[in-house]
């Protein structure tokens, strides 16, 4: 095949940006590999990959990021008193800035989590984020802090290179767990009729392992399905890639379809099954190089699944305490784990979204739904989308980029998003439905 000009000229460009340092060789690598544009369609997609990382919100890692909706806001909102939304009241009358961290010279990487509950746990007025002016109040001074370009610079230079998103929020005001439910199945509970505690909290058995031995008998299981269980119907292969330390994020665990399973059983090697040499006695000790073996192995062979679930450990999920930097570790094996093969590669999408934003502030408010004509009218169902009297979501901003080679040249998508989009493009993709996603959510992200 005849390179265009523009192909070679772009070519030259990263091996002189590679070569001179300017780019992570993993990143140029990435973005050298040609397409499989065979078609011009989502079909030309073979593989989805999705990386689920824990607690960042967007401002927090990318409000300084050029080009994005960010610290450089031209609208910001303006607060109840006047104030732009920057500028958070604390409880003794002072205001707080987003300030950058020192992580030079301060253990900044290492912040531990701040208060991330339902919005309407542990004494939190609701009505209070409803002026989204409860920042400080409720999470703490560590709030306002962010990141810069120098703390995360992977990142940021992932950004440069390929596609990140500044409208894709968490899917609810709270806690990690519902929120991954609606990763793996569309909802927490409630659009399904399911009301209970896991709604909008972190219900779950205990057990933060692959090890389905140290599942709680006396847990009760989730019963809706997931959108692994209509992947599996419809012939699509997919899988879910662990270590044996987990940090309790793969959901499938949660649901009992995937509990109280035999080994040899089908569902236990897609859902609960620790990848190749990752055990109990080296789990504390990880390195997430267990997890990037096995992928890179399924890529060298050419059987990476169509949809793939990826949950790192914990010292690389980057949920304060864990450091960003070892999330960008992760992260860029994980891409020359993809690149290794070009042929998969070339046919290949890398998700890397963030389930919620542990405490941290962002600046764009989300959308809700409708309760009454104070808010305004919606004109599609918003049931399963209420918890006790109190909106859901969607949630608060978080980071999301889309690596591949069709998302090459430092674009900025800013259409508003969820984590429920990202089953919207599987069933795009691969014509599977999932109806538990509601319509107020379809309507809105």
């Amino acid at each position: 095949m005849t390179s265009s000009p523009s192909r070679r000229d772009f070519l030259k460009r990263v091996a002189a940006l590679t070569a001179a340092g300017a780019l992570p060789s993993s990143i140029g690598r990435a973005l050298a590999l040609p397409a499989n544009s065979r078609t011009g369609t989502l079909r030309d997609i073979e593989h989805v990959v999705i990386l689920m990382q824990e607690n960042r919100s967007f401002d927090h890692y990318f409000g300084a990021l050029r080009g994005v909706r960010g610290f450089g806001d031209p609208r910001p909102l303006q607060l109840r008193d006047g104030h732009p939304v920057w500028s958070q009241p604390a409880a003794d009358g002072r205001r707080l800035l987003p300030f950058a961290f020192d992580s030079q010279d301060t253990c900044a990487p290492l912040i531990k989590s701040l208060d991330h509950s339902w919005k309407a746990g542990h004494g939190q007025d609701p009505a209070r984020w409803a002026e989204y002016d409860a920042w400080v109040p409720y999470k703490g001074e560590l709030t306002m802090g962010y990141f810069q370009r120098h703390d995360i610079p992977y990142y940021h230079a992932l950004a440069d290179a390929f596609t990140i998103c500044d409208g894709y929020f968490c899917s609810l005001h709270g806690p990690t767990n519902p929120n991954r439910m609606y990763l793996f199945t569309g909802t927490s509970g409630p659009s399904v009729g399911n009301l209970g505690a896991q709604a909008v909290t972190n219900a779950d058995d205990g057990n933060w392992t692959a090890d389905m031995a140290r599942d709680k008998p006396g847990y009760a299981a989730m019963d809706w399905t997931t959108y692994a269980q209509r992947l599996q119907a419809a012939g699509v292969d997919w899988r879910v890639y662990q270590e044996y330390d987990n940090f309790g994020c793969n959901s499938l665990a949660y649901f009992s379809h995937y509990r109280d399973l035999h080994p040899g059983d089908e569902r236990y090697r897609r859902a609960r099954a620790c990848v190749p040499g990752s055990t109990a006695d080296n789990a504390a000790t990880t390195q997430a190089e267990h997890l990037i073996a096995a992928i890179a192995a399924d890529v060298q062979a050419d059987r990476l699944p169509q949809v793939s679930w990826i949950v790192p450990p914990t010292a690389y999920c980057e949920h304060p305490e864990a450091p960003p930097a070892y999330g960008e570790s992760l992260v860029a094996r994980l891409i020359d784990a993809l690149t290794a093969n070009p042929q998969v590669w070339a046919k290949t999408a890398l998700i890397i979204n963030y389930d919620e934003n542990d405490g941290f502030f962002d600046h764009v408010p989300a959308a809700l739904p409708a309760l009454d004509a104070r808010m305004g009218r919606s004109n599609v169902d918003t049931r399963g989308e209420v918890y006790e009297g109190v909106p859901m979501g969607l949630g608060i901003r978080v980071p999301m980029l889309v690596i591949s080679p069709w998302t090459r040249g430092g674009w900025v998508n800013s259409q508003v998003f969820d984590h429920t989009s990202v089953l919207r493009l599987l069933e795009r993709r691969f014509g599977v439905a999932e109806p538990n996603i509601s319509p107020w959510r379809r309507a809105v992200s």
